[in-house]
Formats: structure tokens, sequence, C-alpha cells
């Protein structure tokens, strides 16, 4: 149940959860208060525990499980985990591995900005539980990892790839050691009884840490299910420690076979119920989304945001971020004019006109550089491919800005979006595979540009969104310097781009961290509202 990946906490979702607070719902007891009040204070001392070895009741037989996520009531994403004997080697003589395939999906909320966490993990192990090797990929809002892990020689060797980024990092690892679904294993293996007391050591998901996973069983509870009932379930008291850190307290219940029905992480309140596969994936934000769910809420609409040619938008700090002295920094793009008042408040106009911005705001001359110009890893127009097609593309003699137009429409009509972002790859691995979303539409294009000539730039920030509820959701585009200018192109819709977003970052991906220009837009969520002033 994918209640366990929280055992370890990614640095963007730590600084939601260390706002938050609950503590275990009040329901009737089975065994008496002062029983279970006995037994909670004796929790400590399960650290004197031996390390549980691996179960020797060899796998059984498939099983898989869906979870609805809840924190504060509403159902905030899904867990789906799939165990299934690897058969092939079986009938090869061999013992059979078991594959365990987890897929993992929360949405968080920071003020009035919300972002979305999402794993996909893959792992191998014997049919007695050891560790062989996983694979796994998690994003958090539009930052991509990528890790990879094999067991060799009493070693765990694991290699972090982000970006253009890649480490390896090795674990001292014994045949004691447990992979990464430890604890519903242990428990569906060898269900727990009153009074015992379980420790086991497991490889933790996101981090991909060695932590020790701490095991009490207070006894049975009628415990509050998803649908409001109240069902017979045994508690076990869960702590996850590495090192001699608790890193995650959390209270599981499993019914008489070991099966996961609930949890409860003590920290946030984030809950889990086992339910079935429609009810889990309601309200999941679908693949193609990922992006589009790091967003801000917004006050203030208009019609038509992409038949607009000027927006001017009002960005107020919150209470929090006044108080802490630290101002919202928005700066000056091309297109886009910024002004700040006395009170912190920022006016922005962007504007797809030539008349240049209204009296008292700024402008930006930003002269295009060699990054601009040149390939680099990313943006490798030199590629044989990315050139064929820059060339048959681009057939305009009515200048640069049309030139870059047809590009720009060029990538839209080649590529197809996909369920998920790919990360940050490079353009030749684009042209090869087209398809992808925002990201992928971008880096392509940028690699169309510089290949005609053109410098080019990536732009990132949040583009307006209409609906019931309007928000300001990631976006990521591009930057033309064409006629002597720079002009937006939006890959996604093969034109120009609307003058419906906020600019705040831009980048030629020639540093050697391309994921540090995602910064301003994670730590930008929950800092500031957004309003519409107009629109023409």
């Amino acid at each position: 149940m994918g209640i366990e990946l929280r055992s370890a906490i990614s640095p963007a979702v730590a600084i939601v959860l260390l706002v938050m607070g609950c503590d275990i719902p009040k329901r009737p007891p089975i065994t008496s208060p002062a029983k279970n009040k006995q037994v909670q204070e004796d929790l400590p001392s399960t650290r004197n525990v031996e390390i549980v070895e691996p179960p020797q009741a060899a796998f059984s037989q498939d099983w898989e499980a869906w979870d609805a996520y809840f924190l504060k009531g509403k159902q905030v994403g899904y867990s789906h985990v799939k165990a299934e004997a690897l058969l092939s080697e079986a009938i090869r003589g061999s013992d059979a591995t078991v594959q365990y395939i987890l897929e993992d999906q929360i949405r968080f909320r920071r003020g009035n900005g919300t972002f979305v966490q999402h794993l996909k993990q893959t792992s191998t192990e014997t049919s007695v539980g050891v560790l062989l090797d996983f694979e796994a990929t998690m994003h958090i809002g539009p930052i991509v990892k990528h890790y990879r892990g094999v067991v060799e020689d009493d070693k765990l060797k694991v290699e972090t790839v982000q970006g253009s980024k890649s480490s390896i990092r090795t674990i001292d690892w014994q045949s004691t050691y447990r992979g990464l679904i430890a604890v519903q294993q242990s428990l569906r293996r060898k269900p727990m009884i009153q009074g015992e007391r379980r420790k086991i050591k497991a490889l933790s998901p996101i981090q991909y840490e060695l932590n020790t996973v701490e095991l009490f069983c207070v006894g049975e509870a009628a415990v509050p299910t998803i649908d409001g009932s109240y069902q017979k379930l045994i508690e076990i008291a869960t702590q996850y420690v590495v090192g001699q850190d608790l890193v995650v307290n959390q209270t599981v219940w499993v019914n008489e076979d070991g099966d996961i029905r609930k949890t409860l992480r003590l920290l946030d309140g984030l809950t889990s119920y086992r339910t079935d596969k429609d009810t889990a994936l309601a309200g999941a934000i679908p693949g193609n989304e990922l992006l589009k769910a790091t967003k801000i809420d917004v006050s203030g609409d208009f019609d038509q945001p992409r038949e607009a040619t000027r927006v001017a938008f009002l960005i107020r700090p919150n209470r929090e971020v006044k108080q802490q002295g630290q101002p919202v920094q928005i700066e000056n793009q091309p297109n886009q004019y910024v002004r700040e008042l006395d009170d912190g408040t920022i006016q922005i106009f962007v504007s797809r006109r030539d008349a240049g911005p209204p009296q008292g705001f700024q402008t930006l001359d930003l002269e295009p550089t060699d990054g601009d110009r040149q390939a680099n890893r990313l943006i490798d127009f030199q590629a044989k491919l990315i050139g064929q097609l820059a060339t048959a593309a681009g057939k305009s003699t009515r200048g640069e800005k049309q030139l870059a137009i047809d590009l720009a429409a060029t990538v839209r009509d080649l590529m197809t979006p996909t369920e998920t972002s790919r990360g940050l790859l490079k353009a030749s691995e684009i042209a090869n595979t087209p398809e992808g979303g925002c990201l992928e539409h971008a880096v392509f294009l940028a690699a169309m540009l510089r290949a005609r000539g053109l410098p080019a730039r990536l732009a990132l920030g949040f583009v307006y969104t209409p609906g019931e509820h309007p928000t300001m959701a990631f976006h990521v585009w591009d930057l033309a310097y064409a006629d002597g200018q720079w002009i937006p192109l939006d890959p996604v819709l093969g034109s120009l781009a609307p003058p419906d977003r906020i600019t705040l970052a831009t980048t030629d991906l020639a540093g050697g961290d391309e994921y540090s220009v995602f910064q301003p837009i994670m730590s930008s969520l929950g800092q500031f509202d957004v309003e519409i002033r107009g629109a023409d």
C-alpha cells in the first residue's frame, strides 16, 4: 500500500508537511482505553528488538491493491500496487522472481498553490523477499528524477539522474535487508498478534535510503472506514527511522490476514483507505495534466484569453511573506513589464503589441548571448534529424518572425502529447521520438530555431487556465530573437504565445544544473495571490 512511500519525504513535500498536524481520529475501542494507553507508552522499547530476517515463506500468489488518499476530508490521490511472479524464469527451471509495480500520486496544497507528487516504481525480488533491482521515476511538480538500483556483491548501487546530472552512491547491503514493499510483505506473510514487536531494515522509496521500520501491534480496534462505517481491525504503530532520526510516525490497521486496510500518518494527517480502482482514481490528475497541476488560484477572468493582445495582472504577497520580509521577485522579461508599489504589490503588464509599456513601467533590454545561439547538451541542434526538419519546415520568405512561427507550428504538428513529461531530454531524443508535454515541445522548438540561426531560450512561468475556478498553471514556452526583437512562441499551440501568462524565469539550458530554473516556480507556490485586472 502506497502510504509506505512517505517513509522518506522529498524537500518540496516537507515544506507542506511541516505546517500540518493531526491526531488519530476518535473511535470506540475494543480493548480498554487504559490497556491501549499502556502499550502505546511501551512503544519506544521496540528499538531493542532484533532485526527480523526476511520471511522464509515463499511468495504464494499474485495480488494487487488500490488505495485512496485523503487529507482533511478531501481525496488527494491514490496508490496502486501489483505483485506478480515472473513465470518465465520458473519455466526455465530457476526460482521465479517477483515483480512489484507501484504507482502513487498525491496532490499537495501550499497556501493558494497546488502541486502533484507522482511516483512510478518497479522492483524485482526473490520469492522470499530479497531485493534484486529497481527502477523509479518521480515527478514533483515540474521536477523529474529517475532512479535505478541493483544489488551485487553485498552492495546496493543507486543511480540518480536529474536533467544532465547523474550521481551514484553505494549502500552496504545484507541478505536480511528488505525491499520497497517491506511492511506489506512482512504483515501479509506473517500477521502480527497483540503485543508483538517487529523490526525491519528496508529500502525507502523517494530518497532510496536504508531505514529501520519499527512495528508494535497494539491490538484490536473499531476503525472508521472510507464509507464511515466501523470495522474491527488490528492496530499497528509504525515508525520509520533513518540513523537516529524518526522520519515518519504512522498508524496502520490490518485485517486478520495482515492485509493493510487503512493508514494514518501522524505528522500531516494523510490517510489512506483500501478500496476499489474506480474509487481510488476518483479525482486523480491525468498523466498529461501533471505539469498543469502545479498551479496558483487566480481571481478575475477574461474571455478568449488566446485572442487577447494585452493583459494586466496584479500580484499581492500573502501575509506570511510580508511578515518574513522577503519580497516576491518577478522581473521584467521580453514583452512583460513590471512595476512594484510601495506596499509590495506588483503590477504586471503583458503585451503582444509593439507600442511598449504604459507610463511608469520598466522595460528590459535583453540582447541575445552566445548561450542563446550555440548547441549544448540539451539543445543539440547539430543532430542530423533536427537540421533536416528545421530546413524542411521553414520555407517562408516573409522574414525571421514568420520563420519562427512556422517552426512552432511544425513542432506542434510533429509532437504527440504523452501522459507525463519525460523530463529534460536532448532535443535529438525528442526528435527521434516526438512525444511529450510542454517541456519537450519547448526544448524541441529551441533546437529548431537555433538550427535556422535564430537565438532562442525557454520561458517558464504560469499561464491562465479558464474554468469554473480559474488558475494560473505551470507552463513552458519559447522566446525567439527574430527581426531584432524577442517574440514569444508556444509550440503546444503552434503559434505566437498569447499574453495570458506570467514569466518567472528564462534559460538557455547551457548550465550544469538545468533543473535549477524550476526553483522560482516551486518556491513561488503559496507566496502570492494573482488577480487579473483587465485584458483586451
